[in-house]
């Protein structure tokens, strides 16, 4: 199968650093979903594809511009955007996109036909399947990792706006933690927030990191919630 030479989206790089490197094990939780379609929808305002129009003092989501992305997650986004009945709000087709079936092994299956990943199957317990997602090329998140690294400690760096992009969606998530260490990010916190702050990444993107960013809150206290009940 030929590989595909594009870049990574947003949410492919998301998943990409999100499998664990020794294991192949895919990231859980129902927040992930969260950050996973905040970056799909990052993605199509990145690409132009998406723009936003105020309409009684609410910004409403539209397609702009026709034809397939080379996404099939995001073309199905798009889809579903231009086919809706009235204009909505960024917070529903974030809901949306989140709760897609599939959503994870999805993205997934692109990074394998990128041949970056393979998929390795076991079963557990005899009752059910497991799948695990060996790295196989690991040159695109070595160079992803160095881009993020070059950001975050090196101030002298010139910081690109995908990468400013894909800072924000991440940063509410544990996963530059887990690459780069908590201690570190601490210390770091200040200046990420200054790169994002600074960056102009432009209004729709800023908010669609707002919006995953509530979203992620309200599933965690969620979460909490349910477990101090039980």
């Amino acid at each position: 199968m030929p590989r595909s030479t594009t870049p990574l989206t947003f949410h492919e790089e998301v998943m990409l650093l999100a499998l664990s490197r020794q294991t192949g094990a895919m990231k859980g939780g129902e927040w992930f979903e969260q950050v996973l379609g905040g970056a799909i929808l990052a993605e199509g305002f990145a690409q132009g594809r998406l723009g936003l129009v105020r309409e009684r003092k609410k910004d409403l989501v539209v397609v702009q511009g026709t034809g397939p992305t080379g996404d099939a997650l995001l073309d199905d986004l798009l889809a579903k955007i231009a086919a809706s009945e009235r204009r909505r709000r960024l917070n529903h087709w974030l809901s949306k996109v989140a709760g897609t079936r599939g959503l994870k092994q999805s993205i997934a299956e692109r990074l394998q036909e990128r041949g970056i990943i393979g998929l390795r199957e076991d079963t557990v317990l005899f009752l059910f399947t497991r799948k695990r997602y060996p790295e196989l090329n690991p040159k695109p998140e070595e160079a992803l990792r160095e881009r993020l690294r070059a950001a975050i400690f090196d101030r002298g760096a010139a910081v690109t706006e995908r990468t400013v992009v894909l800072l924000s969606i991440l940063h509410h998530s544990d996963i530059l933690k887990r690459i780069f260490g908590a201690r570190e990010m601490k210390a770091q916190r200040k200046h990420v927030q200054g790169l994002i702050a600074n960056s102009p990444v432009g209004s729709a993107t800023a908010k669609v990191i707002e919006e995953m960013e509530a979203a992620m809150v309200a599933v965690i206290a969620a979460s909490v919630v349910v477990v101090a009940a039980s």
